[in-house]
């Protein structure tokens, strides 16, 4: 007989054959080719089990009443599946390098990894299962979300992390007559990128969503030091 799995030949399996009162007969194991064989066997019912790492136990019931060759096609179900998948700063759309990746069971971590420089990552042999998969990265929100895992998992995931932002509103004033500053322009600068305001009639000035870190604000008004 070959095992495989779908079209994938298994030649790692271990192959034991059973008499009708429980006695091993023989065993073996696949070539490279998958093919596997029991030669010069007694009529009677066997069982012919097969054990592969990563796969579920295979039984099939064999019986032989005539002279000939019994041809037995083992197709295997896996019991793991690979997780991949990208993480991306939800705003930017850039990838996240060294985000950490943790697929979890209740509190037990089952996998975990953390993204490349591509915001890349591979979780090898994941058990079949419903888990959670939690996603963490500094300066972004947490994720965590329902993932089930499954035998041959076609599409990679692909996460996205919203940054930790705050808002920022504030008032420009004249110092000496402390009048509000109308037309003031106030630049935040955050991760490299300016982000740009003007003051309105009250002098005040407000911020959306700004990345949580360490940032430098100016002012700036005609006619004042900046």
């Amino acid at each position: 007989g070959v095992v495989r799995n779908g079209n994938t030949i298994v030649n790692g399996a271990s192959i034991t054959l059973t008499n009708s009162e429980g006695a091993t007969v023989d065993s073996d194991r696949p070539d490279d080719s998958g093919q596997f064989v029991f030669e010069d066997l007694s009529f009677g019912d066997y069982l012919l089990l097969i054990v592969a790492t990563d796969f579920a136990d295979e039984e099939r019931f064999i019986s032989i009443s005539v002279a000939g060759i019994e041809e037995v096609d083992v197709d295997l179900n896996t019991t793991v599946s690979d997780v991949i998948g990208v993480v991306y700063n939800s705003i930017t759309n850039e990838p996240l390098e060294n985000a950490s990746i943790v697929i979890q069971e209740e509190t037990t971590t089952i996998s975990s990894t953390s993204t490349n420089d591509l915001g890349e990552f591979s979780l090898r042999g994941v058990p079949l299962g419903d888990y959670e998969i939690v996603v963490t990265s500094e300066n972004f929100e947490e994720l965590t979300e329902a993932l089930r895992v499954e035998t041959n998992m076609d599409e990679d995931l692909e996460v996205n992390l919203r940054p930790i932002t705050a808002n920022i509103e504030g008032t420009l004033y004249d110092t000496g007559s402390l009048k509000p500053l109308e037309g003031g322009k106030v630049t935040i600068q955050a991760d490299g990128t300016a982000i740009e305001t003007t003051t309105d009639e009250n002098g005040d000035f407000a911020f959306d969503q700004v990345p949580e870190g360490d940032h430098t604000i100016t002012f700036s008004v005609s006619l004042y030091q900046t």
